[in-house]
């Protein structure tokens, strides 16, 4: 199988597989990195998640892969976001795409706080009707055996 080459941009810009342009990262962390793209073909909003790094160690791939099987395990969980693949590219990289949802809920916070100023937060109606709709599909996550180790605003998606 022939694997296309992945263009690295100057700076710190993050690798971008072959028929994707990348509108924002939305996270980055040591090794991984989650970004909005375009995808070239149809003109999809997806999300990419992959190793931010040009030569991925097989620890990080074998990371991705579970992470993809885990998800595929979960489609049948209304609040999991949809799986549209997983790519491979460049020097032995992988990508996971899925389906672009929305804001993080971190991002909301901010938003609110920059608004608002001394008094931000989301309504009390909001703030319930988020916590019932996360607690369920937590609780169908659970009954896949699956235990979510990373319950925090910025991976939260509304």
């Amino acid at each position: 199988m022939a694997v296309a080459a992945a263009a690295r941009p100057a700076g710190d810009a993050p690798l971008v597989p072959p028929g994707y342009r990348v509108d924002a990262v939305l996270l980055r962390s040591a090794w991984r990195i989650s970004m909005r793209a375009e995808r070239l073909a149809d003109g999809a909003m997806v999300v990419l998640k992959t190793v931010d790094a040009p030569y991925p160690t097989r620890q990080q791939v074998a990371e991705l892969q579970r992470e993809h099987r885990i998800l595929q395990r979960l489609q049948s969980v209304p609040g999991v976001v949809r799986l549209q693949g997983l790519l491979r590219f460049g020097n032995g990289n992988l990508a996971i795409e899925t389906a672009w949802v929305g804001r993080s809920l971190a991002h909301t916070l901010a938003q609110s706080l920059a608004e608002q100023g001394s008094k931000p937060g989301l309504p009390l109606a909001q703030v319930l009707e988020l916590a019932a709709a996360l607690a369920q599909t937590l609780g169908q996550v659970h009954e896949h055996d699956i235990v979510h180790k990373n319950i925090e605003p910025r991976s939260v998606v509304l």
